[in-house]
């Protein structure tokens, strides 16, 4: 009789053993599925998929390189919009330089009408001063000759070179500044100082517009690569919570079949040793 209790007890600890495996497997299993429904995510770390872990973050991090592009799109957007706003301010001022000019050449004026258009026109002079010293953006003065550099990608190669005022737009550098209209002749000169400024004027409000359309033509693509680029990373690394919660709910199933099969065999053991005692 001792040998047969010897022998029960050796099979109940094997069976015992197994059913702990089996235990601890689906309570592994459990908390995978419960970890990703907590946190959203499929893969938490690189144990579960470690191809996966790495692409995902790979992903995650150029999704972030992209959107920070954007912004700096964005803002190089604002910048020009402000460089062609002054700039248009600009041409308004020597378009009226360029009315006042006409009317002094016209012979039947007085030279003390001409003094007076002459003292207009050294006042808009010095305004034109004043909108390029105030068209800034972050303090950088944009209508003087100015270059700018913007990263436009998430790699160090997507950079765009934008050339925001060929030269500078201040009053003595447009050939203006020392306009005289103090005569005929010399409002005939004038007229045309203040004809190639206007000219050079035109050139950066075209330039600012054509970089302007090519910015909003970037910023569409930047958008477009980040949505398809959070797509990708969203079917590696996102959680699908109602597969999750299936996957959980038929664990449990199995947790709660091992925990009846276990009870039902401890009871059989018993049973079995009551009846050869």
């Amino acid at each position: 009789m001792a040998a047969i209790r010897d022998l029960n007890k050796i099979a109940g600890q094997q069976q015992n053993k197994q059913i702990l495996y089996n235990i601890n497997k689906v309570n592994k299993q459990i908390g995978i599925h419960q970890n990703r429904l907590a946190t959203g995510k499929k893969n938490n770390s690189a144990e579960e998929d470690a191809a996966g872990f790495v692409i995902g973050h790979s992903l995650q991090a150029r999704n972030r390189g992209l959107a920070a592009a954007m912004n700096n799109i964005g803002d190089a957007r604002v910048s020009l919009s402000v460089a062609e706003g002054g700039a248009i301010n600009v041409l308004d001022i020597l378009e009226t330089m360029k009315t006042k000019a006409i009317q002094a050449a016209n012979g039947t004026l007085s030279d003390a009408d001409r003094a007076a258009i002459n003292n207009e026109i050294s006042a808009l002079a010095d305004e034109i001063d004043d909108v390029v010293d105030e068209t800034t953006f972050n303090d950088i003065e944009l209508l003087a000759g100015t270059d700018l550099s913007v990263q436009s990608g998430a790699e160090t190669t997507d950079t765009e070179s934008v050339e925001v005022s060929s030269s500078d737009h201040h009053s003595s550098e447009l050939g203006v500044s020392e306009v005289d209209v103090s005569s005929s002749e010399n409002a005939s000169a004038a007229m045309a100082s203040i004809e190639s400024a206007i000219a050079t004027v035109k050139s950066t409000v075209s330039s600012l517009g054509s970089y302007q359309t090519r910015f909003a033509h970037k910023e569409n693509s930047l958008a477009r690569a980040i949505t398809n680029t959070e797509a990708a990373r969203s079917r590696i690394m996102d959680a699908d919570f109602a597969k999750e919660k299936m996957a959980e709910m038929k664990e449990k199933i199995k947790q709660n079949t091992i925990n009846a099969v276990n009870a039902q065999a401890q009871l059989s053991a018993q049973s079995v040793l009551k009846l050869l005692l």
